[in-house]
């Protein structure tokens, strides 16, 4: 081939192909199984094959390729150069510049220029022997749209294809520059540059948000503009365009993302530990959690987030997972999806308390986080190692690491319940790992063994304190339900207070919802799920059904009684049509409907 750039859609390039084949490319093409088949591995049949190998006769037959190639032969028109496109404008100018064209045929560029599309002046703009790679129209008129395509002339005269035709109004302003978007809650803020044109009327905003295409939400008169009909905890794209006192509108700006959080409900606490032979009933884990932190403002759950408008109230996620048997982990869940890389983006802090939490569960011995990992990126942590048997599970307790933290111990009578397999002493915990973090001066806790000189885990990190730029994460590797709880409640008070939490907080949020109300599904356009959340005043029998646009009812996702207080239920619609749909919740008191979009 001779060189050929990167052929951009619509565009039109030549090439000259030389395929040259048979079975006699080598001399001997009974070589390879006469001498090496079924020896592959052997020294002596690769060298004896290498020897047999003679190249002459494809030699010979390039050659013949290269001689038609440079022969003279005739070959099609050149195609026109690559990357054509307007570089500068004003009223009375317009800048252009393309990419060369690298082949020796190349005499020369033509550009030519029209007022309507598709019809052109047959008299070029540039010069004979032209080959510069931008070019100056420096005759036009203000506000008058010009229509341009060039092309490559080669050493015979003969004028190859057109470039897309590319056009420019000369009053058209100029794209906006330096567009930034910052979330916040319940709102985006905008701010980008000045133009310098002097007629500049104002300004349009555009946003997307997947799969929503970009649209014209408003326009403003200023440089910025503040969008609060966003929901927290979805993503928006935005761009600007000018537009000037003529009417004539800008190319877009620089895209930028928002996403707008609220961070003004405290702290979820989210227990993914099951009830069972070692952990307690929900509700005795909740009170737990509940007295260690008493003080603070937060929400005790059991499920796990489906998207990030899940996470979008609260400033701070505790995710505890306090044996290896509960149902869940967190390595598992940040495998599959990126909610937490975009929460802490955001300024969200996150604490993963309990063991195992960032490794597979069969894991023993080391484990290292390859980069981009969640563990490495956000977490700062290189590699984990845990005990390679049961016997070095001394672990009894956290030694401080650092200033202003204690060293904390277990709840003897809680540890006692666990039921270890084979014979081990009680009072202790087993599959505790240690990190190798990637700053020691992060570490905030160590191990403490039973017996120390039995294991090569004592002293080693369990705890550390990762703050970037954006966002503050802690992982405690020891379990929060296994400390004494004094402990417990200082461990959490010393990183909370990191995070910015503070105790003693008014919960302001009303205890009981004054009516009834159906909101507006989220995500909305969706793909197969989305989440439909409702109030209910009182105690009732509710129905919630899904209807399509000829009013057949396609889905009852509740059928019976309901307690007062918000409800969310989520809805998978994989197996419908795009299409229009209504959700509908009946109770005795009032009706609600919202409409749903499933775009596919």
């Amino acid at each position: 081939f001779g060189p050929i750039a990167l052929i951009p859609p619509g565009h039109v390039d030549t090439v000259t192909i030389g395929l040259i084949g048979g079975r006699n490319l080598h001399n001997d093409p009974y070589n390879y199984v006469n001498h090496l088949y079924g020896h592959e591995t052997d020294s002596a049949s690769i060298a004896q094959y290498y020897n047999g190998l003679d190249f002459s006769d494809l030699i010979i037959k390039a050659d013949s390729v290269i001689q038609f190639y440079e022969g003279g032969f005739p070959h099609p028109p050149l195609g026109a150069p690559h990357n054509f496109r307007v570089a500068e404008w004003a009223g009375n100018f317009v800048r252009l510049a393309w990419s060369p064209r690298q082949n020796p045929a190349l005499d020369e560029y033509r550009l030519f220029r029209g007022t309507q599309p598709g019809i052109y002046d047959p008299t070029p703009l540039t010069p004979a022997d032209f080959r510069d790679t931008v070019f100056t129209d420096n005759d036009v008129v203000d506000n008058v749209r010009y229509y341009y395509v060039i092309a490559s002339i080669d050493t015979a005269d003969r004028q190859g294809p057109f470039s897309p035709e590319i056009d420019i109004n000369t009053g058209q302003p100029h794209p906006p520059t330096g567009l930034t978007a910052v979330g916040g809650n319940h709102l985006v803020t905008l701010d980008w540059n000045d133009n310098s044109e002097n007629d500049i009327a104002g300004y349009a905003i555009y946003r997307s948000n997947w799969p929503v295409p970009y649209q014209v939400i408003d326009s403003s008169a200023t440089s910025d503009y503040i969008d609060s009909d966003v929901t927290n905890g979805i993503i928006y794209d935005y761009h600007v365009a000018a537009y000037d006192l003529h009417g004539n509108l800008s190319d877009p700006s620089n895209s930028h993302f928002a996403l707008p959080m609220g961070f003004d409900e405290g702290i979820l606490l989210i227990n993914d530990n099951i009830p069972g032979t070692n952990n307690p009933d929900y509700d005795s884990m909740a009170a737990f959690y509940s007295r260690i932190l008493s003080g603070y403002r937060v929400t005790i759950t059991t499920d796990d987030p489906v998207w990030l408008v899940d996470l979008a109230p609260y400033s701070t996620v505790i995710w505890t997972h306090d044996l290896i048997r509960g149902r869940y982990q967190f390595y598992d869940f940040v495998e599959s999806n990126t909610i937490f890389q975009n929460y802490l983006w955001a300024g969200g802090n996150l604490l993963l308390a309990g063991p195992k939490q960032l490794v597979p569960l069969n894991t023993t011995g080391p484990y290292a986080f390859d980069f981009g990992s969640f563990a490495r990126n956000y977490l700062n942590i290189d590699s984990m190692e845990y005990p390679a048997s049961l016997f070095e599970a001394q672990f009894i307790g956290g030694q401080a690491a650092a200033p202003g933290y204690a060293d904390f111990g277990l709840d003897t009578a809680r540890a006692n319940r666990i039921v270890y397999p084979g014979a081990m002493d009680v009072g202790r915990l087993y599959d505790i790992g240690v990190f190798y973090p990637h700053d020691s001066n992060e570490v905030i806790y160590n191990y403490v063994a039973a017996v120390p000189e039995s294991t090569v885990m004592d002293g080693r990190p369990i705890a550390i304190v990762h703050q970037a730029e954006r966002y503050t994460t802690a992982v405690l590797e020891a379990s929060l339900y296994y400390m004494n709880e004094p402990s417990a409640r200082q461990v959490l008070q010393n990183i909370l207070s990191l995070f910015g939490e503070q105790v003693g907080i008014e919960d302001d949020r009303p205890s009981m919802p004054e009516r009834t109300t159906l909101s507006q599904n989220y995500p909305n356009p969706f793909n197969a799920l989305t989440r439909i959340e409702f109030t209910l005043a009182r105690e009732c029998d509710v129905r919630l059904s899904i209807y399509n646009i000829i009013g057949q009812r396609v889905a009852v996702l509740w059928d019976g009684p309901q307690t007062a207080g918000r409800h969310s239920l989520i809805w998978d619609a994989g197996a419908l049509p795009s299409g229009l749909y209504f959700a509908r919740l009946e109770t005795p008191d009032a009706a609600k409907s919202v409409k749903m979009v499933i775009v596919k």
